[in-house]
């Protein structure tokens, strides 16, 4: 495998609402780091089939959140708190 290759296998990720997801989905990161300039950390994991299927399941609940705000729903959930 060239370095290419192995770049288009990996998924690098900053958000750690994604990496939490994505390990409470049981998909484990080969390796973690620091970012040079920003000091965030990021996980990398390969690219599976798992790990895409837990991706777009997150976007999709993403989504839902981002429309139940925008009609409210969100906020009604706070107040009755």
């Amino acid at each position: 495998m060239n370095n290419i290759q192995a770049k288009e296998n990996l998924f690098i990720c900053y958000s750690p609402y994604l990496r939490e997801h994505l390990e409470s989905n049981g998909i484990e990161p080969l390796i973690e780091g620091l970012h040079p300039k920003t000091k965030g950390i990021f996980k990398v994991y390969w690219q599976t089939p798992e790990l895409s299927k837990a991706i777009k399941q997150y976007k999709q609940m993403s989504k839902k959140l981002k429309e139940d705000d925008v009609n409210g729903k969100s906020k009604q959930l706070r107040d009755n708190r």
